[in-house]
C-alpha cells in the first residue's frame, strides 16, 4: 500500500507566500527592515516562495527564454560539441537524461546548459582546481546568446546578495552579516528544457526527480507550462503544477 504522506496534494499558486522584496533596494533601512518578517515566516514555514517587486526587466527575462528556446532547438550533434563533458569545471551543455537527482529513479528527462562567471584557464584559481572556477563554453550559432545568458547571470548574482542581506535582517543580524560568504562566489546560471513527456512512461519517469539543492539558495524564473512541485512539510505533501507569470522569481532557501 502506498505511504499515504507522499501522495501529490494539490494546492493553489497562492498557497506559497508572495513576498515583494522592493524594500530591500531602498536607500532607508526602515524600509528594509519592513521585508524581513514576512521573509522570516516564509522561511520557516515554507522554505520555497515567490518574490516580487526584484527589478529584474521583463525584457531580460524574455530575452533569456527566447535564447534557450532557439539554443535548445539545434541539433543534438551541434549542442554536443560543448557537452560539459569537456569542461574541467562543469560548463555547457548537459545532454537529455543525462542526470538522476532522485535515488533509484529513471534518469532525468531534461536537458541543460550550464555557465557561471567567466574565469580563464591561467587563473591561479583554477590552476589550483577550485570547484566550479573556469572558462565557459558557449555556442557559436546562437546570436546574443552569451551575451544575454552572461548579463542574467550578473543580475541574479546581484539580486542574490540582495536576498542575503534580506535574510540577514530577517535574523535579527546586521545585514551585512553574510556578506563575506558573497566573495568569489560559486553561482551557476542553470537553463533548463523538459521535452513533452512520453505518452507511455516507464514507471517514475519524470522531468526531475525529487531533490533538494545545495548551497544558500536558489532563484528559479518559470515559464508559464507549470509542473514544478514543492514538498512542504508541515502540509504533508506536495504544492503541484506550480507556475507563474514573468513578473516573479521564486526562491528556495
Amino acid at each position: 500500500m502506498p505511504d499515504p504522506t507522499l501522495e501529490t496534494k494539490l494546492f493553489s499558486d497562492n498557497s506559497l507566500p508572495i513576498v515583494n522584496v522592493s524594500g530591500l533596494l531602498s536607500p532607508a533601512i526602515a524600509d528594509r527592515k519592513d521585508v524581513d518578517k514576512e521573509l522570516e515566516d516564509a522561511c520557516l514555514n515554507y522554505g520555497f516562495f515567490y518574490i516580487t517587486g526584484h527589478s529584474v526587466s521583463s525584457e531580460l527575462r524574455a530575452s533569456v527564454f527566447e535564447r534557450a528556446q532557439e539554443f535548445f532547438a539545434l541539433p543534438t550533434s551541434v549542442k554536443e560539441k560543448i557537452n560539459l563533458a569537456n569542461s574541467s569545471c562543469n560548463r555547457g551543455y548537459e545532454p537529455l537524461k543525462g542526470q538522476t537527482l532522485e535515488p533509484g529513479q529513471p534518469l532525468d528527462l531534461k536537458e541543460g546548459f550550464y555557465s557561471g562567471s567567466e574565469i580563464p584557464e591561467d587563473d591561479q584559481r583554477v590552476k589550483d582546481g577550485k570547484f566550479n572556477h573556469g572558462p565557459n563554453q558557449w555556442p557559436d550559432v546562437v546570436p546574443e546568446f552569451k551575451t544575454v545568458m552572461a548579463e542574467y547571470h550578473l543580475t541574479m548574482l546581484k539580486l542574490g546578495k540582495l536576498m542575503v542581506r534580506g535574510l540577514a535582517l530577517s535574523l535579527d543580524l546586521i545585514e551585512t552579516y553574510f556578506d563575506g560568504f558573497c566573495v568569489d562566489e560559486v553561482a551557476t546560471l542553470r537553463i533548463l528544457h523538459y521535452p513533452p513527456q512520453p505518452l507511455n512512461p516507464i514507471s517514475g519517469e519524470k522531468g526531475c526527480g525529487a531533490h533538494t539543492n545545495f548551497g544558500t539558495i536558489t532563484l528559479l524564473m518559470q515559464d508559464d507550462c507549470g509542473g514544478l512541485q514543492v514538498w512542504i512539510e508541515k502540509k504533508v505533501g506536495f504544492m503541484s503544477n506550480l507556475c507563474q507569470t514573468h513578473t516573479w522569481q521564486t526562491l528556495a532557501i
